[in-house]
């Protein structure tokens, strides 16, 4: 049992250290012409282009993220989100940042976001159960610790700091987009989840995908593309669609694992059976 929980802490401690990656596509001209190069985004730092690229990019292909685009060096100045959802991604010049772009970051949650109607941690919505139960599943201590402090705080201003890892310092919103790239890894590294709990994660992990893509969609002609609100709406969509995809890739290697062993045996069974 000792040696159970201190591996369950080893994980937890490499997962929490990794560094997030996310790559987005850069190019000299616009249509995503001319020259290209790949950027990589860590964690939710500023990225300052390097020389060669500053005040040259036209065009972003931002594979599936979302990403605030700044004309100042430092992840100031003029500010634009781009997003899958967004336009104008082929050509810079409608965004009057052709040329003008010096630095980028993955897009964070701030104060400024708040919206009770699709709030993660309201009881009453999908994601509350999702949690609870991969907490529950997890970590039986860091359920304890997750319906705690739901019940003192608001929403998702919570403190995310029983996760390992999480400093205070961080504010609270961004400490939940830290949580869920935590949760990602997990998922993809612990080996911690079986096949039922994956099968119950994968359900819990879609309705919450499901009811904030629909809530998405409806808040659309009141929250225009390219604004904070959707940009970030979206950025939260697209973590939990990674999320599904994160539990269907770890279902599929177990069962290829379950086939394996399950082929092995079987071949194993014959030789018995020629006497060879």
């Amino acid at each position: 049992m000792a040696l159970r929980v201190l591996l369950l802490s080893a994980l937890f401690v490499l997962a929490s250290s990794i560094q997030f990656e996310h790559i987005l596509v850069i190019s000299e001209d616009k249509d995503f012409r001319g020259e290209t190069s790949y950027m990589l985004v860590r964690d939710h730092n500023c990225v300052p282009l390097v020389p060669q690229w500053q005040n040259r990019v036209s065009s972003i292909n931002t594979l599936r993220h979302c990403y605030q685009i700044y004309e100042g060096r430092n992840c100031d100045g003029k500010e634009v989100f781009m997003y899958p959802m967004s336009k104008h991604h082929n050509d810079l010049t409608a965004l009057a940042l052709n040329d003008r772009v010096n630095s980028i970051r993955l897009c964070l949650l701030d104060e400024r976001f708040v919206d009770n109607a699709t709030a993660p941690l309201d009881k009453t919505k999908p994601e509350y159960a999702f949690w609870d139960f991969t907490f529950g599943t997890l970590s039986p201590s860091d359920q304890k610790s997750f319906r705690h402090l739901t019940q003192k705080h608001n929403y998702w201003h919570i403190p995310w700091t029983f996760i390992p890892g999480l400093k205070s310092s961080v504010p609270l919103p961004q400490q939940y987009q830290m949580a869920l790239d935590w949760m990602i890894s997990m998922v993809n590294m612990s080996r911690r989840f079986t096949l039922q709990d994956l099968a119950k994660m994968r359900k819990l992990a879609y309705n919450v995908f499901d009811y904030r893509a629909n809530r998405n969609a409806e808040r659309r002609p009141v929250a225009p593309l390219g604004s904070r609100i959707d940009a970030i709406s979206f950025q939260l969509e697209i973590y939990w669609k990674m999320m599904v995809e994160a539990i269907d890739n770890e279902t599929e290697r177990q069962l290829d694992e379950q086939d394996k062993t399950s082929r092995l045996i079987s071949s194993r069974k014959s030789l018995k059976k020629t006497g060879r």
